[in-house]
């Protein structure tokens, strides 16, 4: 639409014009295409002379529609005889349907842009429409022809104006679009038109795209088994072009039993477990998962907060990831001399915030719970991806173990555990990343408790996914 179409766009013409990549005789063509008699008769009781382009008939205004027009019409519609307005019935149109001031508003306006021009609409998208129109500079002057097919840099039509096409007085728009660059911008475009009577040419700037999520390429997970022992660690760290979003571990614990307190992210690329046997020997082994995305080209920013408790016999905590990043995993560890601090509950509470707790078993001490919480984001502003949180319970038991399987059409990315224990506590042995879903366990150790597991599974929808 051109800059003085613009100007149509208000009183009668109001709900007419309301495609601006158009031009005012196609919004009028396409209006009357849809309008209802009711709708026209409506319009011509505000001052709208309706006229009906159809192929072989000069146009005819009233100022209302008979049944016998629209029926006249609806038909020409039916066999495809509909046409566009001519320069003249188009400037009919407006003199006598619009009010005083606005057409000689337009009128002004369409006597100072004689001769050949280009008026641009930007959409958000990488989408633009550029709006070729000619004015003529005296009476009989004739409308230019395309002297060679229409010229464009970094953008492809989806009409493309060809070589011999006239370019009328009611001028004729032609849609384009861009597509995104590696550093997520719809990049600048150009465009040149040559005819019979001059050339015109512009750019259309660059516009970065703020609403385009680039795609996860893929999501793995690393393993490694560590050595057994009364206390065993273990840890696993991502390759090269991988970022590490979170992990997990399993305690493969027989006999009395080997206790969690430690499940986290070492540093950006390394996931470290540990757990210790608990006043009475018995070593164990224990199974890491690291769960990495492929980043090659560092399009994510993954963040790592974490926040230290106070000191405790029970301590708990809670950490938030900053606006703007989706919760993707997290992790504890606690810090002690003694005995030991065992953990009852690392665990998503909600789309940003990740909690743990852990408890002294059997003999008191005091000691601190480290928290932490990971977030991802874009690194081109656009929005975080949609992370989908599924909670599932486990009947009660002294050694309550399930999954939480994540939903159709999406993926998993991370989990939780949690022990809901009430006299003497549920120690975590396991909470790990499985192929569908998230798996976690728990044990009484010593004095008996039946309790049940909430485990949370993060997930992500496939469509985010290349």
């Amino acid at each position: 639409m051109s800059r003085c179409d613009e100007i149509l766009r208000h009183g009668v013409f109001e709900t007419i014009i309301v495609n601006s990549q158009r031009t005012f005789s196609e919004n009028y063509v396409e209006w009357l295409k849809s309008a209802t008699i009711e709708q026209m008769r409506s319009k011509a009781s505000q001052g709208l002379k309706i006229g009906f382009p159809i192929e072989g008939v000069p146009i005819e205004f009233s100022g209302n529609v008979t049944d016998e027009q629209y029926k006249q019409w609806r038909q020409a519609i039916d066999s495809g005889k509909v046409r566009s307005l001519t320069e003249q019935e188009t400037t009919q149109v407006i003199q006598t349907s619009a009010s005083k001031a606005i057409v000689e508003a337009w009128r002004a306006c369409v006597l100072n842009e004689k001769g050949l021009s280009c008026h641009t609409d930007i959409g958000s998208h990488g989408e633009f429409v550029l709006f070729f129109g000619y004015v003529p500079n005296s009476q009989g002057d004739k409308p230019p022809t395309a002297t060679g097919d229409l010229i464009l840099t970094n953008a492809q039509a989806m009409n493309p104006l060809k070589k011999g096409q006239p370019i009328p007085y009611a001028g004729v728009s032609v849609q384009c679009i861009r597509t995104l660059n590696a550093q997520y911008e719809y990049p600048e475009a150009s465009y040149v038109l040559n005819t019979t009577k001059g050339s015109t040419n512009g750019t259309i700037e660059a516009l970065s795209s703020a609403k385009a999520t680039p795609k996860i390429r893929s999501i793995k997970l690393f393993h490694a088994t560590g050595d057994s022992a009364a206390h065993p660690t273990a840890q696993v760290s991502v390759p090269s072009g991988w970022k590490m979003v979170g992990g997990g571990a399993r305690v493969n614990w027989s006999g009395m039993g080997s206790l969690m307190f430690g499940c986290y992210p070492s540093d950006e690329k390394t996931w470290r477990a540990h757990a210790k046997d608990h006043a009475a020997a018995s070593p164990a082994n224990i199974d890491v998962w690291a769960i990495g995305i492929e980043d090659p080209k560092d399009e994510w920013e993954v963040r790592f907060v974490h926040e230290t408790s106070d000191s405790a016999e029970w301590p708990t905590k809670s950490v938030t990831v900053p606006e703007g990043f989706s919760l993707v995993g997290g992790g504890a560890l606690t810090h002690w001399a003694k005995q030991g601090l065992l953990l009852t509950e690392s665990f998503p509470i909600d789309s940003r915030t990740w909690r743990a707790s852990a408890k002294d078993h059997i003999a008191p001490e005091a000691g601190t719970l480290e928290v932490f919480a990971i977030g991802l984001r874009p690194r081109n502003g656009s929005a975080a991806p949609e992370v989908i949180r599924t909670v599932i319970s486990t009947a009660a038991a002294q050694h309550p173990n399930g999954e939480c399987q994540a939903p159709s059409g999406t993926l998993p990315i991370a989990g939780g555990v949690k022990a809901n224990w009430k006299t003497q506590g549920s120690l975590l042995t396991a909470s790990y990343p499985t192929t569908n879903g998230w798996a976690g366990a728990s044990k009484d150790h010593q004095n008996g408790e039946a309790v049940t597991l909430d485990i949370a599974c993060l997930s992500i929808p496939r469509k985010a996914f290349a």
